[in-house]
This record gives C-alpha cells, sequence and structure tokens, in this order.
C-alpha cells in the first residue's frame, strides 16, 4: 500500500517547512529524506505559499533557494532575501531563515548529485543575528537590485 502521508501532513508534525525553487532542489532533498518541501516554482513567494504558510502553525520556515556565486548578480541569494523581506511582513523574523545550498554548490540537485550530505546540511542551525546584519548589509549595498520596499525593510532588520 502506498504511503498516505502528504507533504502538507509532514509540515503540519515537524512544524517546519522549506522553500525552493525547483522540482530538482525538492527531489534532492526528498531523496534524502527532507520531505516537509514546498516548490515555489521559480524566484518569488507567491501569495497562496505564504497563506498556506499562514495556516500553519510554524516554528520555522527555510528559504533554501539557489546560490548563484558563479555569476556577476547572484539571482538566487537575491531572490532569497526578497523573499524573507515579503515574509517578515507575515511572520516573525525568529522563524525565518535563508539556508543556502552547501558551499561550493549552486542548488541543493547538484549538491545531492554530488552526494553532499543535505540531512546534515539540514540540521546547521543559522545564526538569525549574523543573517539579519548580512541581509540589511547586503541590501546597503545592492540597492538597485532591490525596491524601495525591501531597502526600507532591511533597514529596520537589527532595530
Amino acid at each position: 500500500t502506498p504511503n498516505k502521508e502528504t507533504v502538507d501532513s509532514i509540515i503540519t508534525k515537524c512544524g517546519e517547512g522549506y522553500l525552493v525553487e525547483s522540482i530538482g532542489d525538492a527531489m534532492a532533498l526528498y531523496d534524502q529524506g527532507i520531505k516537509n518541501v514546498l516548490v515555489i516554482f521559480g524566484l518569488s513567494v507567491s501569495s497562496s505559499i505564504s497563506s498556506y504558510l499562514s495556516s500553519k502553525n510554524l516554528k520555522r520556515i527555510i528559504i533554501a533557494g539557489n546560490n548563484d556565486f558563479n555569476s556577476d548578480i547572484n539571482r538566487g541569494l537575491t531572490a532569497s532575501i526578497k523573499n524573507y523581506l515579503k515574509l517578515s511582513c507575515y511572520f516573525d523574523l525568529d522563524l525565518i531563515c535563508i539556508k543556502n545550498p552547501p558551499k561550493g554548490f549552486n542548488d541543493l540537485g547538484e549538491a545531492h548529485e554530488s552526494d553532499s550530505d543535505l540531512k546534515l546540511w539540514s540540521n546547521n542551525n543559522v545564526d538569525i543575528n549574523k543573517q539579519r546584519i548580512f541581509i540589511s548589509d547586503f541590501v546597503s549595498k545592492n540597492k538597485s537590485l532591490f525596491s524601495k520596499t525591501h531597502i526600507k525593510k532591511a533597514s529596520t532588520l537589527n532595530e
């Protein structure tokens, strides 16, 4: 008999949800036992994903976007920060974090294909205060990539 457990029930039970850009990223996590994953199908969290997350009693929302560190503009990291700032309008900042793919990888699928331990990656804690400082500094240094609303929100993260 097939497993009747749904992503919704898994997210509800564990109180955490990973937001990833693509099905490939979700499959990489799923293959390594991380099943509380929502695919945002691109770079921006939709209002339906935000509404879904709002309906849950979550302890953590993990934005696990790509890290296009080899590109002139790191669109994956920029998108993750925009999603962080967007979600910060609806959720306590202590609930939201950004987890880049393991060091040296652009995305989770690539990390998985190289036998990176994504379970170990998922268990690494993010220093929320350092992350706020990083986001605020990143937005300040890259203002042309962000809206005025993002810039204003980022400037208040450390207050």
